[in-house]
């Protein structure tokens, strides 16, 4: 069986730590079986560059448990199952600063690497980021609307493993022989709750909840009022946002929300300090296919 690996990092030299970690384990048949996610407290300094990246607070980390505290439940989805990350120069770097930190003498597990297949199996992507999970996933119609959160990672990357295992022998028989050094590990001391673990993920709101807000901006007249929707991130489709936005009066800016701001809009790779900014000030953050729908309620009513 294969294990799906993913860390977000304090920073990304050599000294790195996890700040979050997920996993999915699949079987023989590439079932998901198993999935694992916490944010992670290293202890140590984290880059304020890693936090923008991962779009988690020093709060949300410094209030999580530690790797050595999550590990009695990592260690039994790793212990005998060949590792899948993408970019596993990098992400074993992790994992063997954690086995250090933990002080644990076992050896690191052996690990399929997709950036290093996808360059042999799929060439002539020298654009720039060609190689990177997200580009790669988007291409071959993997979504990633909330890419480096470690679970969306490993999603795209368990995606993008099977894909490549379809396409090519050589990387089937690595992973044939590469499972013959895989490693099993004793899960010391008590299975840790991780919580608290909570992060705002933008997404996942009923249909009520979003006819709640756009009717809280019909209702009270805020179309005038709420003059602004904020984008962070990059949008899939800039176009459609500025031709529903016209069409209501409002604008779509870059700038940090306020009072008057409508709600934000969440693409990919959105910036956590925006986001935080619009729940300080009880603003609604959405994803782009909801911030559109409710732009299409507010227009419904509108035209009535």
């Amino acid at each position: 069986m294969f294990a799906v690996i993913d860390f977000e990092t304090t920073n990304r030299v050599e000294d790195r730590r996890a700040t979050e970690v997920a996993v999915a384990v699949l079987d023989a048949k590439f079932r998901v079986i198993a999935t694992y996610e916490s944010i992670v407290n290293p202890r140590t300094k984290v880059y304020q560059e890693s936090l923008g990246y991962s779009r988690l607070t020093q709060l949300e980390i410094d209030s999580a448990p530690t790797f050595e505290q999550l590990w009695p439940e990592i260690a039994p989805l790793l212990s005998g199952n060949l590792l899948v990350m993408h970019n596993s120069d990098f992400d074993r770097g992790v994992l063997a600063n954690e086995f250090a930190a933990m002080g644990l003498e076992e050896e690191l597990p052996p690990a399929i690497c997709t950036l290093k297949a996808s360059q042999r199996i799929l060439p002539g992507r020298a654009k720039p980021g060609g190689y990177k999970l997200e580009n790669l996933a988007n291409d071959l119609g993997f979504t990633a609307p909330d890419a480096h959160q470690a679970m969306v990672d490993v999603d795209m990357t368990s995606k993008l493993f099977v894909h490549l295992f379809e396409l090519d022998a050589e990387l089937r028989r690595s992973c044939e022989i590469l499972k013959e050094d895989v490693v099993s590990y004793r899960a010391y001391g008590q299975a840790f709750d991780p919580t608290p673990r909570i992060r705002h993920v933008a997404g996942g709101k009923s249909d009520a909840e979003l006819e709640e807000i756009a009717q809280e901006i019909i209702e009270n007249d805020r179309v005038q009022d709420l003059s602004e929707v904020c984008r962070t991130g990059t949008l899939e489709d800039r176009y459609a946002f500025e031709v529903a936005l016209h069409d209501i009066y409002f604008s779509l800016t870059d700038a940090e929300p306020r009072k008057g701001t409508a709600f934000v809009v969440q693409g990919s790779k959105a910036g956590k300090r925006k986001i935080d900014k619009a729940i300080a000030f009880d603003r609604p953050v959405l994803t782009e296919k909801e911030g559109l729908w409710v732009l299409e309620l507010i227009k419904r009513a509108y035209s009535q």
